[in-house]
């Protein structure tokens, strides 16, 4: 042993420091970790205290660090709940009920609602319980008097528990308009008739689905007089759903009346009773006794309108089959309402319970044959419907075939006086209300050339009022209406001739002339469209408003100013009223 170990003595020393140099380095590397772990713990809690110091020492460098505070304690939950929790909308004047839900021993628990505060009392608790939270109820009631729906605000509840308060504030209280209103100022119709209007809206937006009311009518009003910036135009609004002007334009002239507002009261209810159903003359008459004139709509339907809410009520074609008329507020409609056999314009009637009153269902014999319709309170009170009946026409041996015997027409004659309409090329010399006399006096001769008999809303330069115009056509009640103009435009390249209807009974009659004006050739450009021209929004007859050229546009000015072509242009419109009256037949 001893020799191996002489014998190797150089190898064995290399081996004894190879390990204990491998033992110096694990007791190292254990002395290395243990100071890192102490290390790391003290930069830990350096870090911590940094961090919750932060706060104090942002914005001022030179603040020394303070140590750490103890965190409060998390706030307790002072109401558990609240009512109302949700938006509410109740009547004005109507009582409604708060409740916060705290602790039994709060020392204060209020409520405060449009500047009102109350103490809300606490609910009895019951015998051996000790509930964490009880219910402190009162009462808020809300305002009268006002016009318009009012939005008051939430309820702020606020409660005082030991060392702490806490306020909660709940959603919206809508008080609605005071509905007594409705019950104090009345609105009477004084004008012969009253255009109606969305009461939804405040804007001026004609609508061919919405019917007049004549003179006399009354309802109450609801809320605040209307106005709208735009027109210029304040409405009232009935308690019924539309609005009626207070006043209105009557150009060239100034504003007439259409309706007064007073102190008063009507029934809540109405009787309606027909008192008689007969045919006189060109006319189916109905006529009804009422306990009040309260109001009415009529519409002719079912009818499809191109494109309502754009405010375009053009129509592809007439496809309503009966008449609506819905007496408001009425609890029944008495009387015989059967319809004659003979009668030339319904087939039946039936009465039909709505909401909000009662609905007489008058069925034509054929559908989209409606021709007009004017209504008004007689001498004895009476509510009169005056419905248009077809005219019966034959043939004849004059240029058109036809004889319009027994026919009446009105041929309003566009502007006139110092309303001289459009000015156009030459308005010095041209102005549009003379071209539209002499138009109209040609369309006259060829009218009664075929034994209608006509009558002119001017027959001279003089100025005719809008109105003057409406109660003209309702006057003379004629089977027709056609209205005189030209056109004008900025731009001298817009031409041609253009038809206007506004009811949808005078799609038919508009369609007609159109189609003779079309054919005639006199114009490169012929169209017709929906609008709401004041003379066209007018019931009695079908009105059917023609612009003939555009006394901006050169080429059509020679027409205008041309006695032949005026000539063929009479005739045109004469053939289409013509061609109107043959298909009604």
């Amino acid at each position: 042993m001893m020799g191996f170990i002489k014998a190797h003595k150089t190898l064995l020393t290399r081996i004894l420091c190879v390990v204990l140099s491998a033992a110096l380095g694990v007791l190292c590397a254990s002395c290395v970790a243990d100071s890192a772990e102490v290390v790391w713990s003290e930069l830990s809690e350096y870090s911590s205290y940094v961090v919750s110091t932060q706060s104090q020492i942002v914005g001022d460098e030179n603040i020394q660090s303070q140590p750490s505070q103890p965190e409060k304690p998390p706030m307790p939950t002072i109401i558990n709940a609240v009512l109302p929790y949700q938006k509410q909308t109740l009547a004005a004047g109507s009582t409604f009920t708060v409740i916060a839900s705290a602790r039994p021993d709060s020392s204060e628990v209020t409520a405060t609602f449009n500047g009102e505060t109350i103490s809300l009392k606490r609910q009895e608790i019951p015998e051996g319980t000790s509930p964490e939270f009880v219910d402190f109820i009162g009462e808020f009631t809300l305002p009268l008097g006002n016009e318009d729906d009012v939005n008051l605000g939430g309820v702020t509840f606020y409660v005082k528990w030991q060392n702490y308060s806490k306020k909660l504030t709940s959603p919206s209280v809508i008080c609605l308009r005071d509905t007594a209103l409705d019950r104090v100022m009345i609105v009477e119709i004084v004008g012969d008739t009253a255009e109606t209007f969305d009461g939804n809206t405040t804007d001026d937006n004609s609508d061919p689905r919405l019917s007049y009311l004549p003179k006399g009518t009354v309802d109450f009003k609801v809320g605040k007089t209307v106005y709208d910036a735009k027109s210029g135009n304040s409405y009232y609004k009935l308690r019924f759903g539309r609005r009626v002007y207070v006043t209105k334009k009557n150009p060239p002239d100034e504003r007439i009346a259409v309706s007064t507002l007073y102190e008063g009261t009507v029934p809540d209810s109405n009787e309606i009773s027909l008192a008689s159903n007969y045919v006189s003359g060109s006319h189916t008459y109905l006529t009804f006794d009422t306990a009040w004139k309260a109001p009415f709509t009529l519409d002719v339907a079912p009818q499809n309108y191109t494109n309502p809410s754009a405010r375009d009520f053009t129509i592809n074609s007439a496809t309503y089959s009966y008449v609506d008329i819905k007496f408001c507020y009425t609890s029944a409609i008495g009387g015989d309402i059967t319809i004659p056999s003979d009668n030339p314009l319904f087939s039946s009637a039936q009465i039909i319970a709505q909401e909000g009153g009662y609905v007489l269902r008058l069925h034509l014999k054929k559908a989209g044959g409606f021709y007009g319709w004017d209504c008004y309170y007689n001498n004895s009170g009476q509510l009169v419907f005056k419905f248009l009946n077809p005219k019966k026409i034959t043939s004849a041996s004059n240029e058109y075939g036809t004889n319009l015997s027994g026919v009446n027409v009105l041929v309003d004659v566009g502007h006139g006086g110092r309303d001289i309409g459009a000015g156009g090329l030459m308005p010095d010399i041209i102005p549009e209300s003379n071209r539209n006399l002499l138009l109209a006096l040609k369309l006259k001769t060829e009218l009664e050339s075929m034994g209608a008999k006509v009558t002119l809303t001017r027959s001279s330069d003089v100025a005719v009022t809008v109105e003057g115009r409406g109660s003209l056509l309702r006057k003379t009640a004629p089977d027709i209406c056609v209205s005189i103009h030209h056109d004008s435009s900025e731009s001298k390249k817009n031409n041609g001739c253009g038809v206007f209807c506004f009811n949808a009974f005078s799609h038919n009659a508009t369609t007609s002339v159109l189609n003779s004006i079309a054919r005639s050739g006199i114009y490169s450009n012929t169209y017709k469209k929906w609008h709401y021209f004041h003379l066209a929004r007018n019931t009695t007859c079908p009105v059917v408003l023609t612009e003939n050229g555009f006394i901006s546009n050169p080429t059509d000015f020679i027409g205008i100013s041309d006695d032949n072509v005026n000539t063929k242009k009479a005739k045109a419109i004469a053939q289409g009223i013509a061609d109107y009256f043959w298909s009604i037949q």
